[in-house]
């Protein structure tokens, strides 16, 4: 499945990182530059889910995702905010306005995809997945528990450029699990 992902952000160069790292994860990308753009390509292509700045020129994110939770034809897309405001309170507020989750910029662009990939899963509507879950940016399992399986690769230099894999499994009480990989920090 090809998801939608429309990204509003004013910052060229964060546009261009996050809509490549996207894009060669396999999603759809649309952009927009202002909060009015945004909300206009929201109500025409109701994408998977929306990144949303918060710093933006003329109405800002908060009020543009107030506008959007407001809007019944809008009310169910899922918005994360992709902020460089990580100051306390920030959080809070992104999601007082409705947010449905909060990024700090800078992104890691190593596990940026994966992010998004497990959010929009756990947040897609129908029956959610449950148990062990492949945090993979190419490819999702099903699920039987509210448990989270991790699992990472990494090329180290210092073993001769082999490749490792390390699994972890944390354990989350299911209301947590099912709020997605990109979940509350602090």
């Amino acid at each position: 499945m090809n998801n939608k992902i429309l990204v509003v952000e004013d910052n060229s160069l964060n546009l261009e990182l996050v809509t490549d790292l996207l894009e060669a994860a396999g999603f759809s990308v649309a952009s927009a530059r202002t909060a009015e753009e945004g909300l206009r390509l929201a109500r025409e292509t109701l994408p998977d889910l929306i990144l949303m700045d918060l710093s933006l020129p003329g109405m800002d994110g908060l009020a543009a995702a107030r506008t959007l939770k407001a809007d019944p034809a809008t009310a169910h897309l899922p918005v994360i905010a992709l902020t460089a405001h990580a100051m306390r309170g920030d959080h809070e507020m992104a999601l007082q306005a409705g947010c449905d989750d909060y990024l700090a910029k800078p992104i890691d662009t190593r596990t940026f995809p994966i992010h998004i990939r497990n959010f929009i899963a756990a947040n897609r509507p129908g029956p959610q997945p449950t148990g062990h879950q492949t945090l993979n940016p190419f490819a999702q399992t099903e699920t039987t528990s509210p448990e989270i399986t991790m699992q990472a690769e990494t090329t180290l230099p210092e073993a001769g450029g082999k490749i490792e894999t390390t699994t972890a499994e944390i354990k989350l009480p299911k209301t947590h699990a099912s709020r997605g990989p990109c979940a509350r920090r602090g």
